[in-house]
């Protein structure tokens, strides 16, 4: 069987990267399973800047960053394989089997820069389309009766969240099943092999994947009170006294920083999935409105019953995490995840 995930493999984004990287090795349990190597040009058109900003961009780290990302997703995710533009899709229908879109806010059109390739809708034959862990970015959408007219043909659909299955079942009257991110079906020993990590918590680390509040001054604050340095993935070139500030790190130095770290501090949906990976001590920010990422890191906490990590009042749970009933609760779920993947292979 040939497997074709459709998916954001090119975004320069951790979770979106680590996110396919875990998709691909999942389903090559069941056949020869690829990343279609899908041009996005909205993930692209930063590149299209003014000189001035490419300096900038270099001083920052960047571009640096930039070259990480694409040797991942050549070592990992698309090697050396044709790309495809919104034209070329359709050529791909007699090659593979089974097509899967996910995971990530694939199905969120603002997210994609409004691309109707990640609803399969190259693809002719309707019992080939399939979702896994689809997400819509948040528990509402503007575009009802597009989504409608997209998703009506998909014989299976699996989405991330519980606020995805509400929008699918108003929106379709259908049920579907909500499924584990691809990077929770992976545990900690496959990831440590993967990426050749080596354990060694000595640092409190702070990721944003949006800009919060008061996230960092709270982790200095117990950083300090700890004796514990401080690290701090940003893009941002505003400097911080006593931190330090990570502006280059690529997906494997991403995750090995969180493996290495002694609490967690983020704001990110993936920040939190690989603190539960890796059996850290988190802390979670809510951002906001109009911010739209709540939804998806209260969904995940309430699963595996951590909903108390959410800081409230710039105050924090300073109680070591009880991963006994975290890691079961997991395991309930990567099961329920693994059985929906059977019957989606299985059906071909």
């Amino acid at each position: 069987m040939k497997i074709g995930i459709i998916t954001f493999q090119d975004a320069i984004n951790y979770g979106a990267a680590l996110q396919a990287f875990a998709l691909k090795k999942v389903l090559t349990n069941y056949g020869k399973c690829e990343i279609i190597n899908y041009y996005n040009d909205f993930f692209h058109r930063l590149d299209e800047q003014p000189l001035k900003n490419k300096l900038l961009e270099t001083l920052l780290g960047k571009k640096q960053k930039k070259q990480k990302f694409e040797e991942f997703q050549f070592k990992y995710l698309v090697g050396d394989s044709k790309k495809y533009n919104d034209d070329d899709l359709k050529k791909l229908n007699s090659y593979f089997d089974l097509f899967v879109t996910g995971s990530d806010q694939v199905w969120n059109l603002k997210c994609s820069g409004d691309k109707k390739a990640y609803f399969l809708d190259f693809v002719n034959d309707t019992s080939k389309k399939t979702s896994y862990a689809a997400s819509f970015g948040g528990d509402f959408v503007d575009n009802e009766n597009e989504i409608k007219n997209l998703l009506m043909d998909f014989p299976n659909v699996s989405v991330r969240e519980k606020s995805g299955q509400a929008l699918i079942y108003k929106i379709l009257n259908k049920d579907c099943q909500v499924v584990l991110d691809p990077t929770l079906l992976i545990k900690k020993e496959l990831w440590k092999n993967y990426f050749n990590l080596n354990e060694s918590k000595k640092y409190v680390l702070v990721y944003e994947v949006l800009n919060g509040e008061n996230i960092l001054e709270i982790a200095k604050k117990y950083a300090k009170e700890r004796n514990l340095s401080l690290k701090y993935i940003t893009s941002s070139n505003k400097p911080h006294f006593g931190v330090q500030c990570i502006r280059n790190a690529g997906p494997e130095e991403w995750v090995d920083l969180i493996a290495n770290s002694e609490h967690v501090f983020t704001n990110s949906f993936h920040g939190l999935a690989f603190s539960l990976i890796f059996e850290k001590n988190f802390s979670i920010e809510l951002l906001p409105p109009p911010a739209t990422t709540n939804t998806r890191l209260i969904e995940l906490l309430q699963l595996v019953g951590c909903e108390d990590r959410i800081i409230i009042n710039n105050q924090i749970n300073e109680d070591k995490i009880n991963y006994n009933d975290v890691n079961k609760r997991l395991e309930i779920a990567r099961n329920k995840s693994m059985e929906y993947i059977n019957e989606m292979v299985g059906k071909r």
